[in-house]
């Protein structure tokens, strides 16, 4: 699985070349291409399912939802199975129910256009959360709600 890949390399600029290298290998490969403005790559729909599916089959599960609305998720209120979420929605109508994934490591939920609060309670089921990225929203009013855990975490460059 991708996630030690880099594990041996020790500074950056090595991280970087080999970021590079793999990028121009995937392009070379037409699993990527260039994307519409300079420093994107774009993927397939096609190709991403099947990256999802392989990747899932080992110990991480992903899931990967885009342009979701408050009905479709979430659709039930617990999602044990999953160690990565990646959530991408115009805005839910309500604020979005606290869910339960004792699995989850990666979280990532970005709001296109309208910006949502999170409940204090929230991120209470996700007791193994590494990494929590949340794009293109307002959380001052939510961050002093996170749990205690997250207070040391940096959320795209602002630290609580």
């Amino acid at each position: 699985m991708g996630l030690s890949m880099f594990s041996e390399i020790k500074n950056i600029v090595e991280a970087r070349k080999r970021v590079c290298h793999l990028l121009e290998t995937l392009k070379d490969s037409f699993l990527l291409s260039e994307g519409s403005s300079g420093g994107y790559a774009k993927m397939h729909d096609v190709v991403r399912d099947v990256a999802i599916y392989i990747a899932s089959e080992g110990k991480h599960v992903f899931m990967v939802s885009h342009d979701v609305n408050s009905e479709e998720f979430p659709r039930r209120t617990s999602y044990e199975p999953y160690s990565h979420m990646s959530i991408v929605t115009k805005g839910f109508n309500d604020l979005p129910k606290p869910i339960f994934c004792p699995r989850l490591e990666f979280l990532m939920l970005k709001f296109i256009e309208k910006p949502n609060k999170l409940q204090h309670d929230y991120f209470i089921g996700m007791s193994k959360l590494n990494v929590l990225t949340l794009r293109r929203d307002r959380y001052k009013d939510s961050i002093f709600l996170f749990p205690h855990r997250f207070r040391g975490c940096q959320i795209c460059g602002r630290y609580l």
